[in-house]
């Protein structure tokens, strides 16, 4: 693991109790999974009694925590590996960059590959089927979205994240039982949020028409090493070995989102490592160059439509 990696994850580990060990469902599952938690915390609703882990893996394990009839929606927030992971939730075999805000939504009964490099961070919250069920349906009626719509892949949503990731400081501030009820607008309103993204209309997409899987690890990983530069939609075709159109319109449906918007999410997570980890005498126009911004306002533009917050605010209240 890059000595960068290990720093940022020796410091989740630092961050992280043991309450993940109280979780029964855990403790029924294989031996082999069980090893593979590092730390982690978990929490309980008293109320509608879903749950909700922070862990820290050393790889991704395709044993489930148990054949329970629950959903589980799990977004990664740090990966110590550059390798790709690879999913099974019961809709076909697909890949997932190990970027931060990856999001994966599955249903324990069904899921049956989970696999690749670690270690990982991620958040993960399990959902009863009745709940989520009865949830659909008082939104949508008759005509709801099915949410298997959600297996076929991994996704990416800002607002999503936001909210678990709020979702995930208030149970970790509210340890007692009777303060569960303040919690569960948060939870309600990543209910409204799946129902949404569940609801989107998808385009179809024919068996001939996937990008293959390694002329998508060979795009990544040159967008990866090349995000400070000035990128064209030409070279990086290039590089996955298709025709320009045929890249584009085939890396939004792998990935969730265009190349543009992709490139743009890597930037701004390299910007936000320069002002947490990085030399604090740098300047935001000097970021930005590194990170391969047009110029200081196009990252203070970026920064604050992702965070809410500019680039300077963010630094001095970390």
């Amino acid at each position: 693991m890059p000595p960068k990696s290990l720093d940022l994850f020796l410091r989740t580990k630092a961050g992280l109790s043991t309450t993940i060990n109280k979780w029964e469902r855990l403790a029924v599952a294989s031996e082999k999974l069980r090893d593979q938690v590092i730390c982690g915390e978990y929490f309980i609703s008293e109320a509608a009694k879903w749950e909700l882990t922070e862990t820290l893996i050393s790889e991704p394990c395709t044993d489930s925590v148990g054949q329970d009839d629950f959903y589980f929606v799990s977004l990664l927030i740090n990966a110590g590996s550059t390798r790709t992971l690879e999913h099974d939730l019961g809709e076909g075999r697909f890949r997932r960059p190990p970027r931060p805000g990856s999001m994966i939504f599955g249903y324990e009964p069904r899921a049956l590959l989970s696999q690749g490099g670690g270690p990982l961070h991620s958040i993960g919250i399990y959902i009863p089927a009745q709940l989520l069920q009865s949830r659909f349906a008082e939104l949508w009626g008759k005509e709801m979205p099915s949410p298997d719509k959600l297996l076929s892949s991994h996704f990416l949503d800002s607002g999503l994240e936001v909210l678990i990731k709020r979702l995930n400081f208030e149970c970790r501030q509210s340890r007692s039982p009777e303060k569960s009820l303040t919690i569960e607008p948060f939870f309600d309103a990543i209910l409204d949020r799946l129902f949404l993204i569940a609801g989107r209309k998808l385009p179809e997409i024919k068996p001939n028409d996937r990008l293959r899987p390694d002329a998508v690890t060979r795009a990544i990983e040159f967008i990866d090493a090349h995000f400070h530069q000035e990128l064209r939609l030409d070279e990086i075709a290039q590089v996955a070995g298709v025709s320009r159109c045929h890249f584009s319109r085939l890396f939004r449906q792998t990935m969730g989102q265009s190349l543009k918007q992709y490139l743009v999410e890597i930037r701004l997570n390299k910007a936000q490592e320069i002002l947490e980890f990085g030399a604090s005498d740098l300047t935001v126009g000097q970021i930005a160059q590194r990170c391969g911004f047009c110029d200081r306002q196009h990252l203070i533009r970026e920064f604050r439509r992702k965070y809410g917050v500019t680039p300077d605010l963010f630094r001095r209240f970390l």
